[in-house]
């Protein structure tokens, strides 16, 4: 898998996003649901939600930039549910995006998967995020 990995990376593309489902021992990975929540957690102004949840995913994600030897520059992300909260009005596509540019995006994925939609939960009820357009494999 580290090979398949390394190939991934290796070719030039826009952007680099790797989603997997079983949990990577190698990476430094950011509970994403715990470590928003824990930041958000006593924030009174719900009309400025969005716009602090915004600042808060950009601060933690420029600190948790890791290198590993052989993928370079890379940030991992795991527990994502939470960017699909209505009130926080974020747009994960965006976000995957802008955060897949300048090093490799780890994504652990816990929902279905079926062509280049994610669905958070399941294909049935969950929310839909399609990816076709960015660059990305699925392990």
């Amino acid at each position: 898998m580290e090979e398949t990995i390394t190939q991934y990376i290796s070719v030039f593309s826009r952007n680099k996003i790797i989603i997997h489902s079983d949990e990577f021992d190698f990476l430094k990975t950011i509970d994403l649901g715990q470590t928003l929540s824990e930041c958000i957690y006593n924030f009174d102004g719900i009309e400025k939600l969005p716009n602090r949840v915004l600042q808060e995913i950009d601060d933690m994600f420029s600190d948790s930039v890791a290198v590993h030897e052989s993928y370079g520059e890379y940030l991992s992300i795991k527990n994502v549910g939470i960017l699909f909260e209505p009130a926080l009005k974020l747009n994960v596509y965006q976000l995957f995006e802008k955060y897949s540019l300048n090093n490799a995006l780890f994504v652990e994925w816990q929902g279905d998967i079926v062509d280049s939609h994610l669905y958070f939960l399941s294909k049935e009820r969950g929310i839909k995020t399609n990816i076709k357009n960015l660059s990305h494999i699925i392990l």
